[in-house]
């Protein structure tokens, strides 16, 4: 093998080494925000990141913000919930609006589609669940 050679190998694997590292670190940056934002989600990640913000001058102070934001961290989860159902609601309307006008294969492929979104949306989900726990 001559040193050209030898040379092109080395770079090569440096290069796909380097891609691989960055993808790998990319992946975990992602999944670290997603939990950042699933705890921020909850009503206790709601109050502490406001908490953080305005730096309570006292225990008492504290006491009073917290339940303030305690409350509208429920209020915030209710309504999302709320919202979330409103939208489930819609597309299941629209999946029976779109029926007649379909085939059976594009019937198919849109029932397809909406239990990958379905899936999706439950890891999703979990993962929100298992950050919250961690808390």
């Amino acid at each position: 093998m001559t040193l050209r050679t030898k040379s092109t190998i080395i770079l090569l694997a440096t290069f796909a080494l380097g891609i691989a590292v960055g993808f790998l670190l990319h992946a975990r940056m992602v999944d670290e925000r997603m939990e950042r934002m699933a705890r921020l989600r909850s009503p206790e990640g709601f109050t502490r990141y406001y908490l953080k913000a305005i730096e309570p001058r006292d225990d008492g102070q504290e006491a009073q913000i917290k339940a303030v934001l305690d409350d509208a961290g429920r209020r915030i989860r209710s309504v999302a919930a709320t919202r979330r159902e409103e939208i489930h609601a819609i597309v299941d309307e629209t999946k029976d609006r779109l029926a007649p006008l379909l085939t059976p294969e594009q019937m198919e492929r849109l029932e397809h589609r909406m239990e990958e979104r379905r899936l999706r949306h439950e890891r999703r989900k979990e993962k929100y669940r298992q950050a919250e726990e961690r808390d």
